[in-house]
């Protein structure tokens, strides 16, 4: 596990299906980044199988300033899952950030993983709260279940948590990831697919390097904006994601069947 005094490197991942219209606020909050100048980091976009311009809009916006460099790369295989696996592989950094396309990092975001990653060398995972930023005036029963739509918070001040971290703004060392892989680690979520509302990931991400002996670090300072558009703030849209908690949950009962503690707060 390392103990290095310098700053981690940072790849951002942001997996993409159909983002066109979603991407540039979410690429210039990453341009307004305040980077300390012995910070390095990445752009990694991967289009996940997208039937519109995402990656030329990705190229478009990122060229206008160019403050790290940028990859797009395809994943022609469907699901999020996937998506986040092409991610990981294809980093070149110390830790993997991932941004979804509809997060709004804060100007401090990156410096702040940065430092949480070199002060803690026993943390293998680090993540944040989340808060909505509603295209329209949102419905009366949204704020019950906000939850359902990656909205929350932790009760906790920061620190090491026996909790998973949302996968807005998930964060996870390169070193940790690639040891569960050659130990024989498979995810069996795929997540968000295409139109299908699954999810999960997430979890599994923070219950696997939980189980291999990583902590989890939950730091309020990593509050990430969630934009949620008007079309999904329908009754319809909430019942579909409902649907898809319910799914995947008969697969994450093998977590919680030996991580009995460990849960997802709000």
């Amino acid at each position: 596990m390392s103990t290095t005094h310098k700053l981690p490197s940072i790849s951002v991942v942001i997996c993409c299906y159909n983002s066109a219209s979603r991407l540039t606020e979410t690429l210039q909050h990453l341009q307004a980044q305040q980077v300390s100048p012995d910070l390095v980091w990445e752009l990694i976009v991967i289009d996940n199988a997208s039937t519109d311009d995402t990656a030329g809009v990705a190229n478009e916006v990122w060229a206008a300033n160019p403050v790290a460099p940028l990859r797009v790369v395809p994943e022609p295989t469907p699901g999020l899952s996937h998506a986040r696996a092409k991610g990981a592989a294809e980093a070149r950094h110390d830790i993997i950030a991932l941004v979804d396309d509809d997060n709004w990092t804060p100007p401090n975001w990156l410096n702040t993983v940065a430092a949480i990653f070199r002060g803690e060398p026993y943390v293998g995972v680090v993540g944040g709260p989340t808060v909505e930023v509603c295209e329209v005036e949102p419905p009366e029963w949204f704020h019950t279940f906000k939850g359902n739509y990656a909205v929350y918070a932790l009760n906790s001040q920061g620190g090491v948590v026996e909790q998973a971290v949302c996968g807005a703004g998930l964060c996870f060392r390169r070193e940790a990831w690639e040891v569960l892989l050659a130990e024989g680690y498979s995810g069996i979520l795929t997540d968000r697919k295409g139109k299908e509302l699954s999810s999960g990931g997430d979890f599994e991400t923070c219950a696997a390097l939980h189980l291999a002996g990583w902590k989890i670090w939950y730091d309020p300072d990593l509050l990430i904006e969630h934009f949620i558009p008007a079309g999904r703030l329908d009754w319809d849209y909430l019942c579909r994601l409902n649907s898809g908690f319910g799914k995947q949950s008969i697969y994450l009962d093998a977590y919680h069947a030996v991580l009995p503690k460990f849960g997802q707060g709000e």
